[in-house]
């Protein structure tokens, strides 16, 4: 899998076309903000369904990128939750992580979030 573009608001994944997505078990999915905006009352926070899916198949490497800005927040409760099992935790800006999540793929087991606007 490859991220092939990151324009603000937009990810391209293996020609399809993403406002803010998620990775896990190698495929790409829409990003769902509205649980964290019901839980948190804005999309700016990792929510409880986006850390399973982060988590699920037990991946080696987790990535966030938290938009061109850093304006998504990774609680640090959450983060050492994603560090669990020894997996790499790379939380970055978007750009920075889509040349870290192009770097690893093919190499190690990846679950990604990528928030592209702020």
């Amino acid at each position: 899998m490859r991220i092939e573009k990151i324009d603000f608001g937009k990810l391209y994944i293996d020609g399809q076309c993403f406002k803010d997505a998620v990775i896990f078990d190698e495929k790409a999915y829409s990003r769902n903000k509205a649980t964290s905006k019901v839980v948190h009352g804005t999309s700016h926070i990792l929510s409880d369904e986006e850390i399973k899916a982060l988590i699920r198949g037990k991946p080696e490497v987790i990535i966030i990128g938290t938009g061109f800005s850093d304006m998504l927040d990774v609680p640090k409760p959450t983060l050492k939750r994603l560090r669990g099992q020894g997996r790499e935790v790379y939380v970055l800006k978007t750009p920075e992580a889509v040349k870290k999540f192009n770097e690893l793929s093919g190499k190690k087991k990846i679950n990604a979030l990528f928030h592209t606007t702020c």
